[in-house]
């Protein structure tokens, strides 16, 4: 999680719910708030996830466009991604 950028309190947070909400919370309120903690924490890293996806083809277009004068910084184009943003092996691309 810290390649998202959650704090160790945001870590600790988000443990110590999961581990509230399996040993079973008894107030219905405070079980509630607690099954929403979750559900944002991963509305905070799919935000995240879209933003590092969005540098990471900014550079990846930096580095693969041609420099006045010479060939691209790199000699071969990267990988294509899947839309997890996962690089997707040359065996499983469809041509």
């Amino acid at each position: 999680m810290k390649p998202l950028d959650f704090s160790l309190e945001e870590m600790r947070e988000l443990l110590t719910v999961g581990y509230r909400l399996a040993g079973g919370i008894e107030d219905e309120t405070e079980r509630d708030m607690a099954l929403g903690r979750p559900s944002m924490y991963n509305a905070v890293a799919e935000g995240r996830i879209e933003r590092l996806q969005g540098e990471f083809r900014t550079a990846t277009a930096f580095v693969d466009a041609p420099a006045p004068g010479r060939g691209a910084l790199r000699s071969k184009p990267s990988a294509p991604m899947s839309s997890s943003g996962c690089r997707v092996p040359a065996e499983d691309r469809i041509a």
